[in-house]
């Protein structure tokens, strides 16, 4: 029986070797695409759609994670969030010389969500509890009141209407809720 506590022991060490080779690779996958996306960024202009800037951001925030740089992934948390208030923005402009976003509402607002929890869970991990609520509290007053884009209220039902009134205000208990539990 001594030679199988030999061989487990040796199955082990070969395990915890392949776990380490398995996460060097991916840190480095991660950090060589983290790279690659801001050379793309720097080459793009400086004036990008509000789409691109939150996808830019959003996957920098994404690929500073992986590699485990909070400060990184704060900073595009919050620039992430700052281009999605600029697409809600555009998206929601009824002026018809301000362009359109073909960006639906519902994916901002989906988008939005997950940033918000991604700021507000750092701001909870640095024991910074005022600054977690004061940014949920503006993700509120952000979308307390974005039901539908303009084109839609015109032609809508009442029914219709009072569908999306619905489902926002079910979308903002899930809101509450959420950070709640984070609380907890």
């Amino acid at each position: 029986t001594s030679g199988e506590g030999e061989g487990a022991q040796f199955e082990d060490t070969s395990v915890r070797r392949v776990e380490r080779a398995l996460l060097e690779a991916a840190l480095s996958y991660y950090k060589d695409e983290s790279r690659n996306n801001k050379k793309a960024k720097q080459g793009s202009n400086k004036t990008a759609a509000p789409h691109l800037t939150a996808r830019f951001h959003f996957k920098r925030a994404y690929y500073s994670e992986v590699r485990r740089d909070a400060a990184s992934a704060a900073k595009h948390w919050q620039a992430c969030y700052v281009a999605l208030r600029e697409l809600l923005r555009a998206v929601m402009s009824p002026s018809p010389e301000t362009e359109r976003s073909l960006v639906r509402l519902s994916e901002i607002k989906r988008v939005a969500e997950f940033v918000n929890r991604k700021i507000s869970s750092a701001a909870f991990n640095g024991m910074r509890l005022a600054e977690a609520c004061d940014v949920f509290r503006r993700h509120i007053r952000l979308f307390r009141y974005v039901i539908s884009g303009p084109s839609t209220q015109s032609s809508a039902s009442t029914a219709s209407t009072a569908a999306a009134a619905h489902v926002h205000h079910g979308w903002l208990c899930k809101q509450y809720r959420t950070f709640a539990k984070t609380l907890e």
